[in-house]
């Protein structure tokens, strides 16, 4: 997937460890973009790398061009929807019981987007 045209792989660390502490994978075509995934491990959350992963996606999206990105939230995923409204995306559509969990009903999709230049990258 990496190696395909318009794709773009991120990680994210901390000074005090070697390893990637986050990391994200997005995919441009034509004026559009798609954060594909995003995450961050458990013990690093709320420290700023989401938003730093963002950022950098958002500040490439623009370097090439894109006029939206878009992506896709769990509607039970409250952090990732916290982080997402900070810069800027906005919610334009869903996708009923898109997300399959054990044992239980499906969980909506929600279907995220941001116009690059609008509240992203400049309030980091």
């Amino acid at each position: 997937m990496l190696t395909e045209p318009g794709a773009l792989g991120l990680a994210a660390g901390t000074p005090e460890d070697a390893g990637p502490a986050g990391f994200a994978i997005v995919r441009a075509v034509g004026d559009e973009a798609e954060i594909l995934t995003l995450a961050v491990s458990p013990q690093y959350r709320r420290r700023g790398l989401g938003r730093t992963l963002v950022a950098a996606i958002l500040a490439h999206g623009s370097a090439r061009g894109c006029a939206r990105i878009f992506l896709e939230v769990a509607e039970d995923n409250r952090a990732a929807h916290d982080l997402y409204h900070g810069q800027g995306f906005e919610l334009v559509g869903r996708r009923a019981g898109y997300y399959r969990r054990a044992g239980g009903p499906g969980i909506d999709a929600m279907v995220l987007s941001c116009r690059l230049g609008v509240g992203s990258a400049d309030s980091i």
